[in-house]
């Protein structure tokens, strides 16, 4: 193992950045609130849901660095790499294939919900008044892009890590800061009237 920051802080600041990004997600996440039964509750369940992920995948971390250090910078899939030492008595061997099913079933449900709020804000956008009727465009439009834009995973990687992050950057902070400030602006112009 290397020594910790050995480097200076720069490199962990920028590992950092690059892996606060993924909350960029918590942000189209925001659209889902007014639709809830109790928008009230979304704050504590946010709170405990963001505290136990982040618990659970630092302990993930810390034993994937612990088992795979030297092997880390050349495997696409770490965690998947360490579902296969594990066993679970005489029965279970072989893992991966639940761990798989877990990794696929969360990741459709995560594109199923990015795809409701990219039809609702281009619903919205619109003003449409129901969103149904494109639904199948933009279905559409989202299966020819997922063709076209990267032809491999090492053209994802890179668009993802050394494009992206100005856009994610503004799209994070730039953009919830805007409404923030212009929202309480509002309030204040509504208060003096």
């Amino acid at each position: 193992m290397l020594p910790v920051l050995e480097k200076g802080i720069i490199p962990v600041l920028k590992g950092a950045y690059l892996a606060a990004l993924f909350f960029t997600e918590t942000v189209v996440m925001l659209m889902i609130i007014p639709y809830l039964n109790r928008p009230s509750d979304v704050k504590r369940a946010v709170v405990k849901g963001v505290i136990t992920v982040g618990f659970f995948m630092a302990i993930l971390m810390f034993i994937i660095v612990g088992l795979l250090d030297g092997l880390i910078a050349d495997i696409n899939f770490p965690t998947l790499k360490l579902a296969r030492y594990i066993k679970l008595g005489e029965l279970v061997e072989r893992v991966e294939p639940i761990i798989m099913l877990a990794w696929i079933g969360g990741g459709f449900i995560k594109v199923t919900v990015f795809y409701y709020c990219t039809v609702l804000a281009i619903a919205q956008w619109l003003n449409l008044r129901d969103f149904k009727s494109i639904v199948l465009p933009i279905g559409a439009l989202v299966t020819v892009l997922s063709i076209v834009l990267w032809d491999n995973v090492v053209q994802l990687v890179y668009q993802i890590s050394g494009v992206m992050p100005p856009y994610f950057l503004i799209i994070q902070v730039g953009i919830p800061t805007l409404l923030l400030i212009l929202t309480s602006l509002k309030g204040k112009g509504e208060k003096h009237r």
